[in-house]
């Protein structure tokens, strides 16, 4: 799932050596500035050998990757990062962190290139830094994200990356292809695609053909993909009832997690596999009426069920960051904010204050941003500063996220 290859110690995979240059010293204890209001500036600098395109990816990744605040000055900057070459790069982080290091990219692709080495950046920069919550994992834009549009009517799954480049249609249904959650590789993801006269689960390879998962007669849907993959969770009513059940991934067994009259939906994994968090409607005795969607968390281990916030307020949509192990949701106040809850303190915070409502947020494989939607655009929001960036896209009716954890290709 993870790229490059840093020293032994940053060792995340055996594509290419990246020997280090001359360093000035140890690395430091990392960023240890600027992070109690916003993030620290940064002066980009590279040279006239690095090409354009990667110049350009390279500023435009670290804007939209938001660990750091670039400036148009060094003067006064926290921080300077001077890129040298035309590849392999030299890299050199000044300010407070004196390293520098050697990246060979020159197997890689497109934007591949320049999200490898901004990941590099930011991974060498807030190591060891104190002012962060240590689950943070600074690496993201080697992710995708992918998403639903609605294009002349008809709905079809895309992927981009962090800044909203390098569009791709992954799916030509001419329907409907919804729902899109990534296997742990980043580079599988199952979905939900409308029938004739049922809805299908289905799981794609990036560069294959999609391979039917469940069929029933009825409803099939909202598939998720355990941490470990052996497991997919998903909704069926396959009983005449909507519950949440797991597919075995090798046996194609199925077996039911929630049997009763709720409406249960939108099953989340947690970080360690063993609980998940979904969706419960209630249903009256009479089926004419249905109650505010709460969140509720299903122990694998103990069958035991638990209510997030049991205050009858609507929840939705939930994603489990399997770096911090907190969920993030949408809830109805108004309109609908974004909030974290974490199961360990029992804790809830709104994240989003804005008037605008957001839904089907998604953790990046940083644990510190999500991706949401909201008026059918999608947006980066940071849940450290509770920042709200736009991600600059050319289709319009954009929903249900899902971030991809970091991949290799």
């Amino acid at each position: 799932m993870t790229r490059f290859l840093l020293r032994a110690a940053f060792s995340l995979g055996a594509l290419f050596a990246l020997p280090v240059l001359a360093q000035g010293g140890k690395d430091t204890e990392g960023i240890n500035q600027g992070m109690k209001k916003e993030n620290p500036s940064l002066f980009l600098e590279c040279d006239a050998a690095v090409p354009a395109e990667i110049a350009a990816g390279i500023r435009k990744d670290l804007t939209y990757s938001d660990w750091f605040k670039l400036v148009d000055s060094g003067t006064n900057a926290n921080y300077t990062v001077k890129v040298k070459g035309s590849g392999p790069f030299e890299v050199y982080l000044d300010g407070r962190i004196k390293s520098a290091f050697r990246l060979d990219i020159g197997g890689l692709q497109g934007g591949w290139r320049h999200h490898g080495l901004v990941d590099e950046i930011i991974t060498r920069a807030f190591k060891g830094n104190n002012l962060m919550p240590a689950y943070y994992k600074p690496a993201l834009c080697r992710s995708r994200i992918a998403f639903v549009a609605n294009k002349g009517g008809v709905k079809e799954i895309y992927s981009c990356d962090l800044s909203g480049g390098e569009l791709q249609k992954l799916t030509a249904y001419g329907t409907i292809a919804t729902e899109p959650n990534w296997a742990p590789d980043g580079n599988h993801f199952v979905f939900t695609a409308y029938g004739r006269n049922t809805t299908n689960v289905l799981l794609r390879d990036l560069s294959g053909s999609p391979r039917l998962l469940a069929s029933f007669p009825g409803l099939n849907s909202s598939p998720a993909v355990s941490p470990d993959g052996t497991n997919i969770a998903m909704v069926l009513s396959k009983a005449s009832q909507v519950d949440i059940y797991t597919m075995n991934v090798s046996t194609k067994q199925f077996k039911s997690l929630t049997n009763d009259s709720n409406i249960d939906s939108s099953p989340t994994w947690s970080p360690d596999g063993k609980s998940i968090c979904y969706v419960s409607s209630t249903v009256t005795a009479s089926g004419s009426k249905v109650g505010r969607p709460q969140l509720r968390i299903l122990n694998l281990t103990s069958n035991k069920v638990s209510t997030i916030a049991n205050d009858g307020v609507e929840r939705v949509g939930p994603d489990w960051s399997r770096d911090s192990g907190l969920i993030v949701y949408a809830k109805k106040v108004g309109g609908y904010r974004l909030c974290v809850f974490d199961p360990k303190s029992n804790t809830e915070k709104i994240l989003t204050k804005v008037e605008a409502s957001f839904e089907a947020p998604s953790w990046a494989p940083d644990g510190r941003h999500v991706v949401a939607a909201s008026g059918g655009k999608l947006f980066i929001i940071d849940t450290h500063y509770e920042k709200v960036t736009p991600i600059p896209l050319s289709l319009g009716g954009c929903n249900l996220p899902a971030w991809s954890p970091l991949v290799k290709n």
